[in-house]
């Protein structure tokens, strides 16, 4: 196969624009595990829209955009009106995650992978889906919520790093720090004076 020297040497021997061009080389900075689904010609699932997979393309850490994308893909799964209602709220995410975490306790599942395999999702996913479970209480009954009772500025990206941090401590400061002033600040006060929950 030929060599060329850039994009408009590509450009122009395919016949099309240079932008064009420029648009599909973004999509190999894709991380290596959307790449490999979006490759899958036994997949069954959603596959997201070209322009949202070259955004998803701009997260330079592989971790965030697989994340972002088992978000789209679970989106392009719903139902247009269930994803209205779902549009700020986390309550739909914390049900899932009872529920995966009552199919381990069980022993139904070996692992986050196996789990993952019987119910169309990926491992990664399920693990981050469960340790929602594992919040402080005193988080969850904050963010457990209908989508006009959750506080402003929490983000799905927040919601993640909550769960990742095993110091419940840790928990409560990070999403105080993330609470707004104004109607927020009692509640935000009231978070961080409540006691970490008992281990054991």
């Amino acid at each position: 196969m030929g060599q060329v020297k850039n994009a408009s040497a590509i450009a122009e021997a395919e016949g099309v624009t240079r932008a064009r061009v420029c648009q599909l080389l973004r999509l190999l900075r894709l991380a290596p595990e959307v790449l490999a689904d979006l490759d899958d010609v036994e997949g069954t699932g959603a596959v997201p829209s070209e322009a949202k997979l070259r955004r998803l393309a701009r997260f330079e850490v592989h971790e965030e955009q697989l994340a972002e994308y088992q978000d789209l893909v679970e989106a392009e799964q719903t139902p247009k009106k269930v994803r209205q209602l779902y549009r700020r709220g986390f309550q739909h995410l914390f049900a899932e995650g009872r529920k995966l975490a009552a199919i381990l306790e069980a022993g139904e599942a070996r692992s986050y992978q196996d789990l993952g395999r019987q119910v169309g999702l990926s491992g990664d996913r399920v693990g981050q889906l469960v340790r929602l479970t594992g919040l402080d209480p005193s988080i969850i009954e904050v963010l457990d919520v209908p989508a006009e009772d959750l506080p402003a500025g929490v983000t799905k990206k927040l919601l993640r790093k909550l769960a990742a941090e095993p110091d419940v401590a840790a928990q409560r400061r990070m999403l105080a720090g993330h609470l707004l002033s104004g109607s927020c600040a009692l509640g935000r006060q009231q978070l961080l004076r409540r006691p970490a929950r008992q281990s054991g």
